[in-house]
């Protein structure tokens, strides 16, 4: 989902001449609509797992700002989920210790 609304942001017209979206910066916008969007799609995963190669990257202030809350969202799930998983193993090893 992501991904795919970093191509819709990439896709607003924020009135700004000085702005330019990333599909125009890389000049992805020759690229079929399908192609762009596993680029997307490709830069969301990339900057959710946070290894951040650097070769897509936001080109205005609409793109960052989005990019920004996704990071947000996306490390408190990480967060979250590897807290949930701490917990039924702990659960799990409490249970054990209680049945010896």
């Amino acid at each position: 989902m992501s991904g795919c609304g970093f191509h819709f942001i990439s896709t607003i017209d924020i009135g700004d001449n000085l702005s330019t979206s990333w599909i125009k910066y890389y000049s992805f916008g020759d690229l079929s609509i399908a192609s762009r969007y596993l680029l997307s799609i490709y830069y969301a995963t990339i900057t959710m797992i946070t290894v951040g190669y650097g070769d897509i990257t936001p080109r205005n202030a609409l793109e960052r700002i989005y990019v920004i809350a996704i990071v947000i969202i996306s490390g408190t799930v990480f967060a979250y989920t590897v807290n949930m998983i701490g917990a039924i193993f702990q659960e799990k090893e409490k249970k054990l210790a209680d049945y010896k």
